[in-house]
């Protein structure tokens, strides 16, 4: 074969692949990397095959992740707006259906599994708050994001209560809508939270915020109350100073010794008088919550 008929080839792989994986970093970084010198520098047989290896391993590890997208159902009425968002979300290896009315909508949830909703509240036929409301009585779990061009704190204040996980205001910024996807999806993914953490014989009551050891009620301020919450949430496994930081107090990085103060005056009331010690410091890593102090074996 020759050179210039080898390099239409390649040319005609790349560009179907291109379009199939519709202008992926991938793809932009193999046309980028692989001009037509690259390929006739690969003419001999060998590089030819480990050049289509490499290239089909590549597509099939992208396609694979666009697969296994997540599904979408966007309601909206305003029918250009709708694909122009389904487009984008689409562009972002989503998988989205639409739907143009509130009755429509809720029977694409009846007969589909999707992993969110995406909802208008203004639609015919059916409101977003009425079909957030059918939503949680016909027990169907896909979290929900209301969007609405009415910012006034009622509006939203009814569409949390209607069972929407989280509100937009119409216009918005594309990317601020993938957070918020992402965010839910996470949300979603997370085991629920225990109507209790128990360990030997210290509980700890999210609902009500107490907490107890040998059946005694223990007061805690509020920091101290998140960290032990956080603590029994991974009990057994060290928690590193810089997690803690991030996740009580929005902080990576601490100059001063609050968190020593916090787990120090938090040690006190639960372990003090105690023979089992429950919260324990690993020397340059962290802490730790367990039963028994297993750091020796």
């Amino acid at each position: 074969m020759s050179h210039f008929r080898l390099i239409l080839r390649w040319k005609w792989v790349l560009f179907q692949a291109h379009l199939v994986l519709d202008k992926t970093q991938v793809v932009r970084q193999w046309l980028s990397e692989y001009s037509e010198e690259n390929i006739q520098r690969s003419a001999s047989r060998a590089s030819r095959l480990l050049f289509l290896s490499l290239f089909v391993m590549m597509c099939l590890k992208d396609r694979c992740s666009i697969q296994k997208s997540m599904k979408i159902l966007f309601i909206e009425d305003e029918k250009e707006f709708a694909r122009s968002l389904k487009r984008l979300l689409e562009l972002n290896h989503y998988l989205v259906d639409l739907a143009y009315d509130g009755e429509a909508g809720l029977e694409l949830l009846k007969k589909k599994e999707y992993d969110l909703l995406i909802l208008d509240i203004m639609l015919p036929k059916m409101d977003g708050f009425e079909v957030a409301k059918k939503v949680h009585q016909e027990k169907i779990s896909t979290p929900i994001i209301m969007l609405t061009a009415r910012d006034a704190v009622g509006d939203r204040i009814k569409g949390l209560d209607s069972g929407a996980d989280d509100y937009l205001v119409k216009p918005f910024a594309f990317e601020e809508l993938l957070a918020r996807l992402r965010s839910l999806v996470r949300r979603k993914r997370q085991p629920p939270t225990p109507t209790k953490f128990q360990i030997g014989d210290l509980e700890l009551s999210p609902s009500n915020y107490e907490v107890k050891r040998g059946g005694k009620l223990i007061s805690l301020n509020n920091k101290e109350h998140q960290i032990l919450h956080y603590l029994l949430g991974r009990s057994g496994k060290v928690v590193t100073r810089e997690e803690l930081g991030e996740n009580i107090w929005g902080i990576k990085k601490f100059k001063s010794n609050t968190i020593d103060v916090h787990i120090r005056h938090l040690r006190q009331k639960i372990d003090k008088g105690h023979k089992d010690k429950l919260i324990h410091t690993i020397r340059g890593r962290g802490y730790k919550i367990q039963e028994h102090d297993q750091r020796k074996k």
